[in-house]
């Protein structure tokens, strides 16, 4: 007969290997390269705004924010990596929710602020991208056996 428990998922593997390599390797240039193609694209389609004040302050804030962001999920993803304890998780899902929400988010409405905008409905998609993500990935962190298991986390 085989024993339950020597089965048991364990260890840095499948989806939280993944959760890690986004937030260290693969995320970073990902997210940056979006975000140059992002300001490229309105640069070419309002070249008159691409003159102006508003956009150089809009370009320093969301680079400032991708900086912020970068680097705490960069060291939630060492941290996790490297630091095998329950804190190591809450610490992830705080950052998440820091990261994914509160700086994309509060980016946003500041950079409508800023242009003294209106919300369109086209800006309805930046909010509602990030909050998916973070809502799966802290399902993921809170329900996943793996993560249980090599956090020593308790139900």
């Amino acid at each position: 007969m085989v024993d339950p428990e020597s089965k048991k998922l364990e260890g840095i593997g499948g989806w939280l290997l993944l959760f890690i390599l986004t937030r260290t390797i693969l995320g970073p240039p990902w997210n940056g390269w979006r975000l140059f193609q992002r300001w490229e694209e309105m640069r070419d389609a309002a070249p008159e705004f691409a003159a102006g004040s508003e956009f150089a302050t809009l370009h320093v804030v969301s680079w400032s924010v991708f900086g912020i962001s970068t680097v705490i999920q960069f060291c939630v993803g060492l941290l996790l990596w490297k630091r095998l304890k329950p804190s190591s998780v809450i610490i992830a899902i705080a950052s998440l929710w820091f990261c994914g929400l509160i700086l994309s988010v509060g980016g946003h409405f500041l950079a409508l602020f800023l242009i003294d905008a209106n919300f369109e409905i086209r800006d309805f998609k930046s909010l509602v991208v990030p909050l998916i993500s973070v809502a799966l990935w802290t399902a993921y962190l809170m329900k996943s056996d793996r993560v249980k298991n090599t956090y020593g986390l308790t139900r």
